[in-house]
């Protein structure tokens, strides 16, 4: 299931949709103090495989979505996944923006690669030991 949690439509045109958010995983490698995503219906998540999340962005298209902003959970835990995504996006003329921590480290260089239209990276505080106790363990 597609979880849009933010729509919005071109100044002018009533009722077309142009962008999205999409929560493409709720995994990641921190515990933030602070995150939803953390701590609501993680044990019963269930990843959507490749296929299904491609169809999803077939129908974003005919939905007219141009841009995608990408979130999660941490989307770049999704590796290959997201590349093939991304190429697909791309290839359908949807651009992206990406929310992240920006690890792990291997992969962002291959979004960037795909030249994202902004990419958000998480920093919690100037601080790094204050930064890592909201990060958690």
């Amino acid at each position: 299931m597609i979880n849009i949690s933010e729509c919005c439509f071109s100044a002018g045109k009533k009722n077309i949709l142009y962008k999205t958010i999409w929560i493409l995983t709720k995994e990641c490698h921190w515990r933030c103090s602070y995150c939803g995503v953390n701590r609501r219906q993680r044990k019963s998540y269930q990843r959507l495989s490749l296929q299904d999340n491609m169809s999803i962005l077939h129908k974003l298209k005919e939905l007219g979505i141009n841009n995608l902003v990408l979130t999660g959970g941490e989307p770049l835990l999704l590796k290959n996944d997201l590349i093939t995504l991304l190429d697909l996006s791309l290839k359908l003329g949807i651009s992206f923006s990406l929310s992240t921590t920006g690890e792990p480290k291997e992969i962002l260089l291959d979004v960037l690669d795909r030249k994202p239209r902004k990419i958000s990276f998480s920093l919690d505080a100037s601080d790094p030991k204050i930064h890592d106790k909201i990060r958690g363990p």
